[in-house]
């Protein structure tokens, strides 16, 4: 499938294609935010499980963050990704997927 070259195309064609239960592994919050309102689950590549609860918070703190960087501050990447956040990924993917 080819999509747009625009910021977010990828996504934005792909979220309508989602079904409730699907699951979803991306680091891209927003994504992570689309999926969730179509009944899916959403996990991060390091094994975070985006929650309904608190993907509200979470887009808060990243529109603050890029606002931040917009007026020229400087704010931290992400840590190496480690042997620790390869287990976490297995085991939260392996629970999302029984509980299917």
């Amino acid at each position: 499938m080819q999509v747009g070259s625009g910021p977010d195309s990828a996504d934005f064609a792909m979220v309508p294609r989602l079904t409730p239960g699907d699951v979803v592994v991306t680091a891209d919050i927003g994504l992570a935010a689309m999926a969730l309102g179509r009944g899916c689950r959403a996990l991060s590549p390091r094994g975070h499980q985006y929650l309904p609860a608190t993907i509200d918070a979470q887009l808060a703190v990243r529109h603050a963050e890029q606002r931040y960087r917009r007026a020229g501050g400087r704010t931290t990447g992400p840590t190496p990704f480690q042997d620790e956040d390869r287990r976490r990924f297995r085991e939260v993917l392996a629970g999302l997927l029984s509980n299917h």
